[in-house]
């Protein structure tokens, strides 16, 4: 899998789809019909100013290409007026870990740094389009798996 790479600070989400689709960014860009450049919160600062890309619009870029982007949370958990049960799970790292396994998709959470981020899973490491490594999953702080699936059954 080819890692597709970042141009900006606020692009991850959209290189990340697009590597694990295996289009180029500027092909979602056409499909999205931005660029996620827009600066929508102007009392922050960059990249956290822009527009960026939400997980919706990856979906439909998903959907034109007859695949779907699932979500599993690492740590499900669920809230209801200020109020937050945690699921129990017996071993939730094992659980995700299994549903990751050999399966392709994105992966969001938090770098080491603490920074919100979001990279391409090739069913055995991380591929990074910021930096362009591959590495494991012990260099990220998952929340959400989004596997990648066919919609052809």
């Amino acid at each position: 899998m080819r890692i597709q790479r970042t141009t900006n600070g606020w692009s991850c989400l959209i290189a990340s789809v697009a590597t694990v689709l295996q289009v180029s960014v500027s092909t979602l860009v056409k499909d999205v019909g931005h660029d996620g450049s827009d600066i929508v919160f102007p009392g922050l600062i960059e990249p956290f100013c822009r527009r960026s890309f939400h997980i919706q619009e990856m979906m439909d870029c998903c959907e034109l290409r007859e695949f779907s982007l699932v979500g599993f949370e690492a740590l499900p958990v669920s809230a209801a007026s200020g109020y937050f049960y945690e699921l129990p799970i017996q071993d939730p790292e094992a659980r995700i870990k299994r549903l990751m396994k050999n399966r392709v998709g994105v992966l969001t959470g938090r770098n080491l740094q603490g920074l919100r981020h979001a990279v391409a899973w090739d069913g055995q490491l991380i591929l990074d389009p910021a930096t362009g490594e591959r590495y494991s999953l012990d260099y990220f702080n998952l929340e959400v798996f989004w596997r990648l699936q066919s919609n052809h059954f």
